[in-house]
């Protein structure tokens, strides 16, 4: 999933430290959202398959953000919906 290979991104080429699970931790949330998505209807039908590609594209910005627990950074994705 892309999101895989972004969290070995993360790692490799910018050293960003990536508990373990994480992968695990976003299937979980992925499933959750499309159990959801039929009673809440939290994201739209083109965008549910997709998924896996707005997680990678969100976790692009996470060298940009540096360190929460160092740095004191706060980060809110609102969305654009």
């Amino acid at each position: 999933m892309k999101y895989d290979e972004s969290v070995d991104v993360l790692k490799t080429h910018f050293g960003f430290q990536v508990p373990r699970g994480t992968s695990v931790l976003f299937s979980q949330y992925i499933s959750l959202i499309r159990e959801w998505n039929r009673f809440a209807g939290l994201v739209s039908p083109a965008d549910e398959v997709k998924l896996d590609d707005h997680i990678a594209d969100s976790l692009s910005l996470v060298p940009y953000l540096g360190s929460p627990s160092t740095a004191g950074i706060k980060c809110l994705d609102i969305g654009s919906g």
